[in-house]
């Protein structure tokens, strides 16, 4: 069962006046949302706002986190407010990253998009937003969690908005708030409405409030599975190690799960290569040199003539279709 923190006061105005009936309203920091409170240690619905009693006591459960309260005195509409209020056992930011076993999660204010997805539906199996795929029926949204530690825990699964109901690792029909058991230390996935924000997947058995991270650590957790660089983003030096090509070496941001597959627009005219101020189109679609592990990339980039061997260059894209992508999603 789960257990709740709690958060007590008697509200008074700048001269020590107690002011009974006051109106409290309890927000959670990370987000700006109102909380979901709780009248007791073990639960039991509290409206949000509430009001303090006779005596100016008031008194809320809470799930641990960070929290602004305010009071409000209806008759003489004194205000007092409390900032970063911390209710309960408090995630230190080192944690955040193993606090919610989701990546890119917010989907509302921050979202990691390397793909410029417009939003809505994905199609079934296929990628929107970074992370987040189209389910198997194409109507929610589903990410695949990397895991290797987790042998019958207790997990809960909350978040924001969204129109149905939730699935993990094969529970199905839960709700924002619900708790199950994950019997795995593998890899396991998330199924969620397309329209929920603020998604969290957290150990225990209460819900967390959602824990925020930078936007860089974010998208490093992102890349980690995929790395996409658009027609801006790349011009790689190169070796010609014949007299048709150039060999690049690309570095990763971070280190990838996996050695990654080369994505490419399919269409060589969409990549050149330039040795001293001849500029040479591509005969072929830059390709993968498999030799460079998990976070240099070896690519060639393919063309005919303009080229000697030893020769140094740069590769790049011709248009704005050019793009590469390095593939190491679950």
């Amino acid at each position: 069962m789960a257990t709740y923190g709690s958060w007590q006061a008697t509200i008074q105005n700048e001269f020590g006046d107690i002011l009974p009936g006051s109106e409290v309203e309890v927000f959670l920091e990370s987000t700006g949302l109102a909380a979901t409170i709780y009248s007791g240690r073990t639960g039991g619905a509290l409206a949000n706002p509430f009001f303090a009693d006779p005596n100016g006591f008031s008194q809320f459960y809470a799930a641990p986190g960070e929290y602004r309260i305010v009071a409000t005195d209806g008759g003489s509409g004194f205000t007092n407010t409390w900032r970063y209020e911390e209710i309960g056992a408090i995630l230190s930011i080192e944690n955040t990253q193993i606090a919610n076993y989701l990546a890119n999660a917010n989907l509302n204010t921050t979202i990691v998009n390397q793909e410029g997805f417009g939003g809505g539906q994905p199609a079934a199996g296929v990628y929107g937003y970074d992370m987040w795929k189209g389910d198997t029926l194409g109507t929610r949204i589903e990410q695949v969690v990397e895991n290797t530690e987790v042998i019958n825990e207790s997990f809960t699964i909350s978040w924001v908005g969204g129109t149905g109901t939730a699935d993990v690792d094969g529970t199905t029909g839960l709700n924002s708030g619900d708790s199950f058991t994950l019997n795995t230390n593998t890899n396991f996935s998330v199924i969620i409405p397309t329209d929920a924000t603020y998604i969290v997947v957290n150990k225990g058995d209460f819900a967390i409030p959602f824990p925020v991270i930078d936007f860089g650590v974010e998208l490093a957790k992102c890349e980690h599975h995929f790395r996409y660089l658009t027609a801006s983003d790349f011009m790689f030096n190169g070796h010609a190690t014949a007299t048709d090509r150039l060999d690049c070496s690309v570095p990763a941001p971070t280190t990838m799960r996996a050695v990654p597959s080369l994505v490419t627009s399919g269409s060589a005219s969409d990549y050149n290569i330039q040795v001293g101020g001849t500029v040479t189109a591509c005969t072929s679609v830059p390709i993968s040199l498999g030799l460079s592990g998990e976070s240099i990339f070896g690519v060639r980039f393919a063309a005919t003539g303009g080229v000697s061997v030893s020769e140094s260059g740069v590769c790049f894209s011709a248009n704005a279709n050019g793009f590469l992508a390095f593939n190491a999603r679950l």
